[in-house]
Order: C-alpha cells, then structure tokens, then sequence
C-alpha cells in the first residue's frame, strides 16, 4: 500500500467506513459512511459523502440520523460542500490542506461560521484504515464537542 500523502488523500477516502460519534454531554452515533466518487461534470473530482447512524440521546431516546456532503479535490487535500439536498446547499464547509506530522500522520484544520455559533475542526488520518473528525463548537446556541472516529470497512 503506497504512502498516504496530501495529494492522494481524496484517492484514498471512497470506500465504507464503520464510524463512532460523541457529542460531550449530548449523545452518542453509531453507524456507517460510504464515500463514492462522482463522474465530474467539470472542474474538479468529487466524492459523495452519506453516512447513516443511530443516535442515542443522553436521555436514552433512539433516533436514527442522516448526513450527506461533497467533497472537492484540491492538489492537498479536499473542499468539504453541504449535499445539494440540503438546507444550505452547495455552501463550503470545510476547506482542507492537509500535512504531514511528526508522528506520520496528515493534519489539517478548519473552521466554519454558523452565526452566532463557530465551528473549529480538525481532520486526522492516522493510517490507511482509520481517520477522526473533531469539531468544537461554541457560541450562544451550541456548545460542545463533537469526535467521530472512522474505521475501514472491507466489504466482499
């Protein structure tokens, strides 16, 4: 398996992942994401992100949770859209230059305003099977921090 590197990130992510969720003091997600690349109209290469997960209140209600995005390609990473279904549709979310660290793992943060509330997030890709999305969340609004852990699904 060749070196996982900024410019092969977005080449890295399709396929499905197993994915665990907390959101401190609010719930907990368990699920899965499926990245699928998209055959590009024009312009860049992208990725259709869904996951689907089942979300367990601190209360213990069960409710069950859908997300989707678009990712872009960039030469160091990738652009993270909200899904054209979506209320903000087509809107950037996250743009991400990822790099290396000392450890050999790729970095890269963001942020994100959602006024009155701020969004700081960082993406970790600590080997070819695994990554994790963290977002701080603060403002009048939200408060908390979200942390999904991604885990490499081999499907047959």
């Amino acid at each position: 398996m060749s070196p996982l590197s900024p410019q092969t990130v977005f080449h890295w992510l399709p396929g499905v992942w197993r994915l665990t969720r907390e959101a401190t003091g609010l719930a907990t997600m368990e699920g899965k994401a499926s990245i699928s690349l998209i055959a590009p109209r024009e312009g860049p290469t992208e990725a259709e992100y869904y996951e689907s997960v089942r979300v367990r209140l601190e209360n213990k209600l069960s409710l069950h949770g859908e997300q989707r995005y678009v990712f872009r390609e960039h030469p160091a990473g990738f652009a993270v859209h909200f899904h054209p279904s979506s209320i903000d549709a087509g809107k950037l979310f996250h743009q991400l230059e990822f790099s290396v660290q000392e450890d050999g793992w790729l970095r890269a943060e963001a942020e994100y305003a959602c006024p009155p509330d701020h969004y700081r997030s960082e993406y970790i890709i600590r080997s070819h099977d695994c990554f994790m999305i963290r977002h701080k969340v603060d403002g009048p609004r939200k408060a908390y921090v979200l942390q999904t852990h991604y885990r490499r699904m081999i499907v047959s």
